[in-house]
């Protein structure tokens, strides 16, 4: 816009300066007055405080007067009881028509003499007073002195006078003050009007003139200069202030044509360039293979993004949030990310801290999304977020596929040290994924199922089936159902993939193939050798379908090792004792199968870390035993730690938020051992969902076994799981002798 445009637009005068409000003269004026009547009304206040205040004292001081000399002159009527004394007195004393009313107490707190109409509260003053005392009334002020003879306290004497005088001559104070007030404001009055009219008139023409110049008149006349005050001053630099604007204006307006040209040509030229730019920009950020867009504190979005961003997350709608946008696209996702995004206003925190609460990864049936932020800083302060979205599917499927070669090295490893173990865990945990996945189990048995499949896969080193495991515990805990049909089919797969890797391995497993170690064979060869009875031999040879229980417990106690490296604690002390008994695998499948459950218990919720066992005078290295022992028609199996115990009355507060009885300790034990108790805030892929030890308690239970704890806080835990062994059907057990049996003892 030229001079000449901004001449036309300004020779309209402003709206703020069309006369409205109040004149000058008027504003000086009101200032003037406003003064004048506060220092009037300060000063008069001030003046009848001080008289009401000195005519109040006077008061007070006339009553003590009153009130001492007083009771000096009935000391001696009450110390004879003469009445006749002190009506003299009183009478005396009333001449002064201040005095309300007076009264008399003797010792005893009796009314000794009275004059006039004394108020209620005379009665409370009949127990007497050490000194003076004075009270103020709402019409009068009372005295309360002590009567008092040379042998001590005789009585109290209460004089009250009248205020009335008083208010009548505050009254008569305020009349005249007002008046005098009154008199000072209209002579102020009339002064600050002829001073403002004076000095209203000189600056009104300067503010007209220069209300003239605000509205585009540079051809005001000059302002008349008389006198020599500060508005004269004023008035002259108006004046030169005019002249200088006159050529200014004349300077500009010759060259604001050839300046407006010159611009307008430049910002056609920039607008073009920065056309190309966009259009530039626009197809590097559609062809990167990343989405942006640019989202407010406040999870508003821009309107310029990728067009990548709407391929994967769809077009957006009007007034939508980011939120919103992202639910649409991936269900069930954008509540997370907006809980993420409230920490962005939280200043206590750094803005690595808060950054870092934003989901890194969003997933959904079609795509695997990445999700990093950039931030927009404004004045010094977080303004807004620059989010970049890339499909990150290729980028997990390569991580996934070397997590599975890193599993299978470990997995080897383990093969190879524990062959039969393995042929063992393909067979129960087949049985597991089938059962999950075709059968129809009740909800709480698919998660004890799913959990017992969880740890068996941790024994093993197959750290993918256990993290699938772990995320299909957590979409049941969300949904609060059961699983859904795409997590069976996840689940089926994965176990395919795993079982695939397994069969390469181990090669083909018959059925019909028994394992049988080269020591089993010799001890039978050594006692046909030493002449044993037939019925032994029969019983050894049917022993080597049986499984030894120290197989079984050396791999728990494996496992507990690797599980308290992982959760960085110290290396254990590891004791395994099978005394030689072997089980059936197919009796005690169940059972071994949710042993784990125990093990992972001891390792995660008893095991301390070392700084605090040695602050408890323990030893850094926890120990754990186990045990199965085979005596007197009873088979014990017992998992023993050295931990720190259970905590029972956190057990008990447990139990008592799910309505289960907590009384006793067979109560208790009972649940700890029930769905869903647990003691830990959070779960994870350890332990902390309350189903591991209901697992145990079924798989026990259903081969007709029971549960025995006992624990002491700090002193650790011994989970015992005793079997009656006339009981368990067919023979299932056996106790084999470490020596050759000679036949001399056969």
């Amino acid at each position: 816009m030229s001079l000449e445009d901004s001449h036309v637009h300004a020779s309209k005068p402003s709206r703020p300066l069309q006369g409205r409000g109040l004149s000058l003269t008027q504003k000086l004026l009101a200032l003037m007055g406003s003064t004048t009547v506060t220092v009037v009304l300060v000063l008069t206040a001030f003046f009848l405080k001080q008289q009401i205040s000195a005519s109040h004292a006077a008061l007070q001081r006339k009553a003590a007067a009153y009130g001492a000399l007083s009771a000096r002159q009935v000391a001696p009527a009450v110390a004879f009881d003469d009445r006749e004394t002190a009506r003299e007195v009183f009478d005396a004393v009333a001449l002064d028509d201040d005095i309300e009313s007076m009264t008399l107490f003797n010792a005893a707190g009796e009314v000794l003499h009275a004059r006039g109409a004394a108020g209620a509260w005379i009665a409370a003053a009949k127990g007497g007073v050490q000194e003076q005392k004075l009270v103020e009334l709402e019409d009068r002020i009372a005295v309360v002195s002590p009567v008092v003879s040379a042998e001590g306290p005789r009585g109290t004497l209460v004089v009250e006078l009248s205020t009335r005088k008083l208010q009548e001559a505050i009254a008569s104070m305020t009349r005249t003050a007002v008046a005098v007030g009154l008199l000072a404001i209209l002579m102020g009055m009339v002064l600050a009007y002829a001073i403002a009219r004076s000095l209203g008139r000189r600056l009104g023409s300067i503010a007209k003139a220069a209300v003239g110049v605000a509205g585009g008149d540079f051809e005001q006349p000059a302002l008349p200069v008389e006198g020599s005050d500060e508005v004269t001053h004023l008035a002259h630099g108006f004046n030169t202030m005019m002249r200088e604007i006159q050529r200014l204006f004349a300077e500009a307006r010759a060259t604001a044509a050839s300046e407006r040209e010159r611009l307008e040509t430049l910002v056609d030229s920039r607008t073009q360039e920065l056309d190309h730019r966009n259009a530039d920009m626009r197809m590097v950020l559609d062809n990167v293979g990343q989405g942006f867009l640019t989202v407010g504190l406040d999870g508003q979005m821009s309107r310029e993004r990728s067009a990548i961003v709407g391929a994967w997350l769809g077009e957006s709608r009007e007034g939508e949030t980011f939120f919103q946008y992202v639910d649409r696209a991936l269900p069930g996702k954008g509540d997370y990310l907006r809980v993420g995004w409230e920490a962005l206003s939280e200043d206590w925190m750094p803005l690595e801290m808060r950054l870092s609460q934003l989901p890194a990864e969003l997933q959904s049936e079609r795509f695997h999304l990445g999700f990093s932020y950039q931030p927009i800083f404004e004045a010094g302060a977080l303004h807004k977020l620059v989010v970049i979205v890339s499909d990150i599917a290729p980028l997990m499927e390569r991580r996934r596929a070397e997590d599975e070669e890193r599993e299978l090295v470990q997995v080897v490893r383990k093969l190879l040290s524990d062959h039969r173990g393995f042929q063992e865990y393909t067979a129960e945990a087949s049985q597991l994924v089938k059962e999950i996945v075709d059968s129809d189990p009740d909800l709480a048995r698919r998660k004890r199922l799913l959990h017992t499949l969880k740890g068996n896969s941790a024994i093993f080193g197959f750290e993918s089936m256990v993290r699938l495991c772990h995320e299909l515990e957590d979409n049941m805990q969300t949904s609060g159902g059961d699983l859904s049909e795409s997590d069976k089919q996840r689940l089926q797969d994965g176990w395919n993939r795993l079982d695939a890797k397994m069969n390469v391995l181990m090669g083909e497993r018959s059925p019909e193939l028994l394992e049988v170690k080269r020591t089993d064979v010799q001890h039978v060869v050594a006692n046909i050798n030493a002449g044993a009875r037939p019925s032994l031999i029969t019983h050894l040879i049917h022993s080597w379908e049986l499984e030894p229980t120290e197989a079984r417990l050396t791999r728990l106690g494996d496992y507990a090792q690797a599980l308290a490296t992982r959760l960085d604690k110290s290396p254990m002390h590891i004791d395994v004792t099978g005394n030689d008994v072997r089980l059936h695998p197919t009796d005690w499948v169940g059972f071994w199968q949710a042993l784990v459950h125990v093990v992972r218990n001891a390792v995660d919720h008893g095991l301390e870390g070392a700084s605090t066992r040695r602050d408890s005078g323990k030893p850094e290295a926890g120990r754990l035993q186990l045990r199965t022992t085979l005596a007197n028609g009873l088979l014990q199996v017992s998992i023993e730690d050295d931990g720190a115990g259970i905590d029972w009355a956190r057990v008990a507060e447990a139990a008592k938020k799910r309505g289960l009885p907590h009384a006793t300790q067979q109560q208790l034990i009972a649940a700890v051992m029930a769905d869903g108790t647990s003691t830990k805030e959070t779960a994870s892929h350890t332990s902390g969902r309350g189903l591991g030890l209901s697992a145990v308690r079924e798989a026990c239970e259903a081969i007709g076994g029971s549960v025995d704890i006992q624990s002491e806080r700090g002193g650790g835990t011994r989970f015992c799981f005793s079997f009656a062994v006339d009981a368990l059907g067919r023979p299932s057990i056996a106790a084999l002798p470490s020596k050759t049996l000679r036949a001399a003892n056969a």
